[in-house]
């Protein structure tokens, strides 16, 4: 399962796949179940962490 969440990880903060794209890459029999384990591992829903990482790159960017 972490193996699982760690490659999810890498594929949201890439931003190439939707979401529906990463669950079924990695190959999660539904969306729910992929939101449910990854929530579970990470305290985030995959939208929420891809919304965290792009605002913290942001932030990093105003801020060099």
């Amino acid at each position: 399962k972490r193996l699982k969440t760690e490659e999810a990880k890498k594929l949201l903060r890439e931003q190439s796949l939707s979401v529906s794209e990463i669950c079924d890459k990695l190959g999660y029999s539904s969306i729910h179940n992929f939101t449910r384990a990854f929530k579970t591992v990470t305290g985030f829903s995959p939208t929420g962490y891809r919304k965290s990482i792009l605002l913290l790159q942001s932030t990093s960017e105003k801020n060099s």
